[in-house]
């Protein structure tokens, strides 16, 4: 399920597809299976028979791999890659109308430093790892109409080539400003969007406790940021 703007319902073969095509590459179901496996690094053997294909696997049986799913694994870390706070320099700061009407103060949009980039016509919102306070992705907020009606309204930044995209999972928007009142008071607000967090913070200057997935799912290593905090009370918001 796509959680971000078209809100539609696909299989992996569907995503794969849809993914090559945003990059200009047509590809059809066969085309999309050995990519994936592939990818994988699985063998692949067609047969002439109504489901297609099969691949080769080990000999375990589906229950005993079931069996194993329900052991809690050890969540895994992806390296985040840093970026330097020179990158924000492109960019304009003075406050975007388009946030103001929407009940963000001027002081919010400095404290999450909130800009404008003319070039796309986009707001810039920078995610800082709550760890370190350095820049690990730039999402953005399109006000082409164009790009809204395509469902490109929220995308990671992409400047000369370079994508500022992270995985989100491993951070929460605004968990590096407010986690001091957060440990303080023991008690979080989840809310789905960032928009959410600094209408927050307008609503209650320098009072904020919340912080945002950037999605609709939490993932353990998030649990475990707030639990790291002392959190005993967490008020979901999405």
């Amino acid at each position: 399920h796509c959680y971000t703007d078209c809100s539609c319902n696909f299989d992996i073969y569907d995503l794969v597809i849809r993914n090559h095509k945003l990059k200009g590459v047509e590809m059809n179901l066969t085309s999309a299976i050995n990519w994936i496996l592939r990818t994988l690094g699985k063998e692949i053997k067609y047969e002439n028979r109504p489901q297609g294909f099969m691949h080769q696997v080990n000999n375990r049986l589906e229950e005993i791999d079931w069996f194993d799913s329900m052991f809690v694994k050890k969540p895994v870390e992806i390296p985040m890659q840093i970026h330097s706070d020179l990158i924000l320099n492109l960019f304009s700061g003075k406050p975007h109308p388009a946030f103001l009407e929407d009940g963000i103060s001027e002081d919010t949009m400095k404290k999450f430093e909130i800009m404008y980039y003319e070039k796309t016509n986009r707001i810039v919102i920078p995610h800082r790892y709550y760890k370190t306070g350095e820049i690990i992705g730039l999402k953005s907020r399109s006000l082409n109409f164009e790009d809204i009606d395509k469902g490109y309204k929220y995308i990671p930044m992409k400047i000369q080539n370079v994508s500022y995209s992270y995985p989100t999972f491993q951070n929460l928007y605004g968990l590096h400003q407010n986690q001091s009142i957060i440990k303080k008071l023991r008690k979080v607000i989840i809310f789905e969007s960032e928009k959410s967090v600094m209408q927050f913070e307008s609503f209650f200057p320098n009072q904020n406790f919340s912080v945002a997935l950037c999605g609709s799912n939490i993932s353990k290593l998030q649990v475990e940021m707030l639990l790291e905090l002392g959190v005993e009370e967490v008020i979901i918001a999405l």
